[in-house]
């Protein structure tokens, strides 16, 4: 399970609401930092659209070796 936060809010969210550790009881669970918009910096010389940050996920699900992910989005 794969969550992903929104601009106004944070992946403290998901944490304080406690879904993330309901969640990771019965699935492996991944909460991304989107570039720029929580604890990451934002990266300068590059236009982060909604596509520009979705494109990056299929290289990180390659990564993480994860094939079928179920995204849950929060904004």
């Amino acid at each position: 399970m794969v969550f992903l936060h929104g601009n106004g809010v944070m992946i403290e969210d998901m944490l304080i609401s406690r879904v993330f550790d309901q969640t990771s009881r019965s699935y492996r669970a991944i909460a991304f930092d989107r570039p720029g918009f929580g604890h990451s910096e934002r990266p300068r010389g590059h236009s982060w659209t909604a596509a520009a940050q979705a494109a990056l996920f299929p290289k990180a699900f390659a990564l993480l070796g994860i094939d079928r992910p179920i995204v849950v989005g929060h904004s």
